[in-house]
């Protein structure tokens, strides 16, 4: 149980995680325990497209108003990062996961137990690495009124079963265990219905026939959540939390950080923001499209490029990236050393 010691209620950090695929000692510990479940250890998963650098960028550039950075990782540092900048706090697993789950390789452990990182405020802002800031935001592009922005679109479960499908069905299961469908949608229908979502309205119509929740629409990029959320949800389904936890790779079993989402949305526990905010795609041998989208589609604040194992020119994948990173920050940051 973590106590909220915030002193200014305004406040918002961000939280990103991070691994260093070519350590050693973690390439040795993850060895040990690869052979006990084989599930989601492939190279993609870890590989390192070496753009970290750019999300400080982009951060400093951008949302110079975040209060705190929490760089989560396994112990391991790019050489290259300022570890004297007083934005930045760097936690090991170590420093916030109970030691019955370490060590862990499982990105849903390191994520559904966020609210323990010492000192992080109860409002935050969660990026994967691949998730950066290209344009100007500030704090109420995140927040407003102490609550998170967000935008609430329902959605129907497709793809293949047995994957990421898999974790999304238990993320909506909880939820339709603790939420009646037609409850939320007429109390909270202004900010379900809402203008910011746009032709994504479609989605929530077409669905609304079915008298359970059948899913939401995952933006997959950064998320403003509540250190409180995170704590409900661990209240509700202790048990569930703990199956979440024990497994040290991602399998299909248990509950991502989604969870806690889908919990802020179906209570109200959000302020609507114009769906175009943010944009996610899909990394290919050929980028120069999604290049020219974010070049010009001045709506687009917040993206992530998805690594994926259909990308098979690496060398073309790679360079097209840190070219788009260096011509939009060409400028070192404060979090790099000199």
């Amino acid at each position: 149980m973590y106590k909220n010691t915030d002193k200014n209620e305004e406040d918002i950090d961000f939280v990103i995680t991070w691994v260093d695929p070519e350590d050693p000692e973690w390439i040795a510990e993850k060895a040990l325990y690869t052979d006990t479940n084989a599930n989601n250890t492939d190279n993609v998963r870890y590989r390192n497209w070496d753009t970290l650098r750019y999300w400080f960028r982009g951060v400093e550039q951008y949302a110079p108003w975040v209060h705190k950075i929490f760089f989560v990782t396994y112990g391991h540092l790019p050489q290259w990062l300022n570890t004297r900048n007083p934005k930045l706090n760097i936690i090991k697993h170590s420093d916030y996961i109970p030691g019955a789950y370490l060590p862990t390789f499982n990105s849903h452990v390191i994520e559904n137990h966020m609210h323990l990182i010492p000192g992080l405020s109860d409002r935050f802002v969660y990026f994967n690495d691949d998730m950066f800031i290209v344009r100007k935001t500030h704090p109420t592009d995140f927040f407003k009124q102490g609550k998170p922005c967000d935008s609430f679109v329902l959605n129907a479960l497709t793809g293949d079963w047995g994957g990421i499908t898999d974790i999304q069905y238990h993320n909506v299961a909880v939820i339709n265990k603790h939420f009646n469908k037609k409850d939320v949608m007429q109390k909270h229908w202004k900010k379900i219905f809402h203008i910011y979502n746009r032709s994504d309205n479609l989605r929530s119509i077409a669905l609304l026939p079915w008298k359970h929740f059948t899913g939401f629409l995952d933006l997959h990029v950064a998320q403003s959540l509540l250190k409180t959320s995170l704590q409900t949800v661990w209240n509700k389904e202790p048990e569930l939390m703990e199956l979440s936890s024990k497994n040290r790779f991602r399998d299909n079993t248990g509950v991502n950080h989604w969870v806690f989402r889908y919990w802020q949305l179906v209570t109200g526990q959000f302020i609507p923001r114009d769906i175009r905010f943010s944009k996610f795609y899909d990394l290919r041998d050929d980028n120069r499209e999604m290049i020219r989208d974010i070049d010009s589609d001045h709506h687009i604040k917040l993206i992530c490029i998805n690594d994926n194992d259909k990308v098979r020119n690496i060398k073309n994948a790679y360079l097209q990236q840190i070219g788009m990173f260096c011509r939009l920050f060409p400028q070192k940051s404060s979090f790099e050393s000199d």
